[in-house]
């Protein structure tokens, strides 16, 4: 019997250190719908693929301002439009102006310029690596009569959870882009 008494204190004492290391916190698995766009029409003067799993609700039905919401995700896309009045360079550089705002909390911002002359739009892409308020943020222009800025927001901090989320977006926006046409 008192072999198995010290069999036990044995087993307890060799059993508790002090070594203990924590495991880092995980993320819940999110899982992404099929990447699927159907056109979007309206009364405005654009229309592009509008990705299946967001939904569009107008701000000011007569001022085309709409967000491209993606409710399952928590994001969207505020997008407001301008009919231009000689003004273009005013709200191209006020574009420049709101994504650099963010400059001193982004790791790093890029630009990178869209031009599709076959359908007369122009743009600038901004993107931001960091914990800024947004990932990203862009504007659409004829450079003549029409100009569209939009700009990706999430409701919940940026950290490395949502980055397969913002990724997965961010693709939508450039297919949104890529597709952009005026009427």
């Amino acid at each position: 019997m008192s072999n198995k008494l010290y069999l036990f204190c044995a087993l307890i004492f060799i059993a508790c250190n002090n070594d203990y290391t924590p495991k880092p916190w995980g993320y819940s698995r999110v899982d992404l719908p099929e990447q699927s766009t159907t056109l979007f029409e309206s009364s405005c003067p654009y229309s592009f693929q509008q990705p299946d799993y967001s939904n569009i609700n107008f701000k000011y039905e007569n001022k085309c301002w709409f967000d491209l919401e993606f409710n399952n995700f928590n994001g969207k896309v505020h997008m407001s439009y301008k009919h231009l009045k000689r003004d273009l360079n005013k709200y191209t550089e006020d574009s420049r102006l709101l994504a650099y705002k963010h400059a001193q909390i982004a790791e790093a911002i890029s630009e990178q310029v869209f031009i599709k002359d076959s359908l007369k739009v122009y743009g600038m892409v901004y993107t931001f690596q960091g914990s800024t308020a947004t990932p990203m943020q862009f504007y659409l222009t004829d450079s003549l009569n029409h100009f569209v800025r939009g700009a990706l927001y999430f409701n919940s901090a940026q950290n490395d959870s949502i980055t397969p989320i913002t990724n997965f977006i961010k693709d939508d926006i450039y297919r949104l882009i890529e597709s952009w046409e005026w009427k």
